[in-house]
């Protein structure tokens, strides 16, 4: 690593961040303005995820992967153990 008595013009080390650097302002007005922009109901919303999520995937896989699918058949997951869970059948009984 090299040293320089030069002053940083931006540091793109993980770590601790100088709190002169944070935009505290900024990021506080985001807060509020989202808060204020809440939905009258709070819930999880649909359970197969975000619809304009779901049409923007559908025109992805269309232009990068070739892949033709109906919206309907997107499902959004949190992660593979989710995802790999809703594709198991249901336990017979």
């Amino acid at each position: 690593m090299r040293v320089s008595s030069e002053k940083l013009v931006a540091d793109f080390r993980y770590g601790d961040m100088s709190a002169f650097d944070f935009p505290t302002l900024a990021w506080r007005k985001a807060m509020n303005d989202a808060a204020l922009r809440r939905p009258p109901k709070l819930s999880y919303g649909e359970p197969c995820g975000l619809i304009r999520l779901r049409i923007g995937l559908q025109g992805y896989l269309w232009r990068a992967r070739s892949i033709r699918c109906e919206v309907g058949e997107i499902v959004i997951v949190n992660g593979s153990q989710q995802g790999t869970g809703s594709l198991r059948p249901a336990p017979s009984r």
